[in-house]
């Protein structure tokens, strides 16, 4: 949430937007897993999540009940990926392993294991996906800046949350 706040309002006044958000925070968790405990048990209204996540409640407990808020400013993405190192010593199993992530078999179970949207969808979604937003708008960073600044942003946010 960070990273979106600082490409949707920018560096100069990501932490205005933070300050105005501050008094409207019931907690803030060391990691997702607490915080979505704290959501599903009732004890926040509201959780920073991933848009998939009703289509997991749909999935497995058959309510509709979560839903994603879709943010006019668009949703921060993340990718998660896999590479294959320089200088690996078994670059043909590499090689294997990546073709593998990328077929069919791979792909089509993403959704439904990894609460995510494939890569490359090679079928239609599961029919729990239906309740799951597609954001038309995907704010970005420039992963070099991220890299050379991601340390001060987070100090700088932290030191703004504790005032």
């Amino acid at each position: 949430m960070l990273h979106w706040t600082i490409a949707v309002f920018g560096e100069e006044n990501y932490l205005d937007y933070w300050k105005k958000l501050e008094p409207n925070l019931l907690s803030v968790t060391n990691g997702w897993s607490a915080a979505y405990g704290m959501f599903t048990k009732g004890e926040v209204p509201i959780v920073l999540s991933y848009v998939t996540s009703p289509a997991y409640h749909l999935e497995y407990e058959k309510t509709e009940r979560y839903r994603a808020a879709v943010f006019q400013d668009g949703h921060y993405r993340q990718i998660e990926f896999a590479g294959i190192l320089k200088g690996t010593k078994r670059i043909k199993l590499a090689r294997e392993f990546i073709d593998f992530m990328l077929s069919e078999k791979f792909q089509n179970a993403i959704p439904l294991t990894n609460w995510m949207f494939p890569v490359i969808q090679h079928q239609p979604l599961p029919d729990s996906f239906r309740i799951a937003p597609h954001p038309k708008r995907v704010p970005e960073l420039n992963p070099a800046r991220v890299n050379q600044q991601n340390s001060k942003w987070l100090k700088e946010w932290s030191r703004t949350m504790s005032q």
